[in-house]
C-alpha cells in the first residue's frame, strides 16, 4: 500500500514505487486522476489506485487483490517489465550511452524536444530543466 498526500501528488512519484515494480510485486497507492503517480499506473499497468483520503475504496481495492491471484500475478510482473524498460541498469547504460554519444549545446537543454531521440531523457529534462 502506498498512500500520497495529495497536496504532493502534483509533482512527486514516491521512490519506493520502482523497488516494489523491480521485486515484481502488486501494490495500490492513493492518486489523483492525472498525477504523475496515476500516470506511471497508466503506463506500467502495476497497480491499482483509488482515490486518496477515501477508506472504503482503499478497502475495495485490497479485497479485490486479495481475491484474484491472477490479476496480482499480471501486475507484479507487468511491475518488473516496465522497471526493466525504463529504470533498470540496461535503460540507465542506454540513457547515458545516448548522452555521451549525441551531446547537446547548454541552448538545447532547455528545449527538450531538440535535446536528444530518447524520450526516456527528454521526460527527464523537461521535468527538471525549466528557465
Amino acid at each position: 500500500m502506498v498512500p500520497q498526500d495529495p497536496a504532493g501528488a502534483a509533482f512527486a512519484v514516491p521512490s519506493k514505487i520502482y523497488s516494489i515494480m523491480a521485486a515484481a510485486r502488486p501494490f495500490i497507492a492513493t492518486a489523483e486522476p492525472g498525477s504523475p503517480l496515476d500516470q506511471l499506473r497508466a503506463a506500467s499497468d502495476a497497480f491499482v489506485t483509488c482515490p486518496p483520503n477515501d477508506p472504503t475504496a482503499f478497502a475495495d481495492a485490497v479485497e479485490r487483490l486479495i481475491a484474484d491471484p491472477a490479476e496480482r500475478a499480471r501486475l507484479g510482473a507487468n511491475g518488473r517489465a516496465y522497471v526493466e524498460r525504463h529504470a533498470g541498469r540496461a535503460a540507465a547504460l542506454r540513457a547515458y550511452q545516448e548522452m555521451i554519444t549525441n551531446p547537446v549545446s547548454p541552448d538545447e537543454i532547455y528545449e527538450p524536444k531538440k535535446a536528444c531521440k530518447s524520450p526516456s531523457i527528454n521526460r527527464m529534462i523537461s521535468s527538471k530543466c525549466r528557465r
